[in-house]
């Protein structure tokens, strides 16, 4: 019923597609990643061994810098091989890229360059030399990349990956090893890809746990010694400490926004023993005065105020306190 609903729906699993993804896909591949290799090698030859890794470069745009992920896998660098041999390159996506990729290869120099392939917008042609500039740069200065492949079915991430581990280096996948295997030219492949998580995260995150766990028994204690409502007077923890006038401001109308009442018809007192601003602001639309009063407030002191009628304002606690 599960594979009839999925048919139904458009929905093709993979072993549908075994003719393409497994005979047609790859032959189409491994011919121009040869290519790719004799283009490459005179940058090969010519090039710097690769150096034990002393240094870690990765690269990510502004954006990418902001995001959980790139945050963890630096620290986690940091936890191998110690955070000062760490680097971070932040690419400005709005300037020309190249030329600033080979700025930060050429000044930092890292051992290993942890980089995603990219989707730019130029054009395929202008996307695959830029990649062969990048690789040959790398090769000449003895730099190891480890490309992120985020998507291996999307054929210019494929052949960037391709070009940039030629000869050396790692592509790490988000697919399983083995589905990418069929797929890809090479066998230099980790995956799948999970988020890394740093020693100061995990300390972190433990910490977090011991004080929520702390939390949430303080609260439970505190909510069984709780008595609840009953004789609580708080009506004179929140009414107002001294005596005064409404300032008149109706209530909102789409048009007028809040305009404010010009006439007083009446007066009213209000006894405060937690009013809310609305209550009064309804009292403006029938264009009464409203003096507000503390609840402490003895009856001779409101009547000497003289007005129309009294208004006992809704508050918190137990009525009968």
């Amino acid at each position: 019923m599960e594979e009839e609903a999925q048919l139904a729906s458009g929905f093709n699993p993979p072993e549908q597609h075994r003719l393409w993804r497994d005979v047609l896909l790859p032959r189409s591949v491994i011919p121009l990643y040869w290519f790719y290799k004799t283009a490459l090698l005179p940058s090969f030859l010519l090039g710097k061994k690769p150096r034990v890794i002393e240094s870690v470069a990765i690269e990510s745009g502004k954006v990418g810098w902001t995001h959980v992920y790139f945050e963890e896998l630096e620290g986690s660098a940091g936890d191998f091989f110690g955070p000062d041999h760490v680097i971070r390159q932040v690419i400005d996506r709005d300037i020309s890229y190249f030329p600033q990729f080979r700025a930060h290869q050429r000044h930092q120099n890292p051992s290993l360059l942890i980089i995603d392939v990219r989707t730019p917008t130029q054009s395929w042609r202008a996307a695959l030399l830029e990649t062969f500039r990048m690789t040959h740069l790398l090769l000449r200065q003895g730099i190891t990349p480890l490309v992120v492949l985020t998507d291996a079915y999307y054929r210019r991430h494929r052949w960037q990956a391709a070009v940039l581990t030629a000869y050396r280096g790692s592509v790490v996948t988000f697919s399983a090893k083995e589905i990418v295997q069929k797929i890809f030219p090479h066998d230099r492949i980790a995956g799948a890809l999970f988020m890394p998580i740093s020693k100061k995260r995990l300390n972190w995150l433990e910490e977090q746990k011991s004080q929520r766990t702390n939390f949430i028994n303080e609260l439970v204690k505190s909510t069984n010694k709780w008595s609840g409502l009953k004789n609580l007077d708080l009506a004179q923890k929140v009414s107002t400490k001294r005596n005064y006038t409404w300032s008149g401001i109706k209530t909102w109308k789409k048009n007028d926004g809040y305009s404010k009442n010009k006439k007083q018809s009446l007066h009213v007192v209000a006894i405060d023993y937690g009013i809310k601003k609305n209550i009064l602001r309804y009292f403006s639309d029938f264009n009464c005065k409203v003096t507000i009063v503390s609840c402490k407030t003895s009856a001779h002191e409101i009547l000497k105020l003289k007005p129309s009628g009294i208004f006992l304002s809704n508050g918190p606690g137990d009525p009968a306190a």
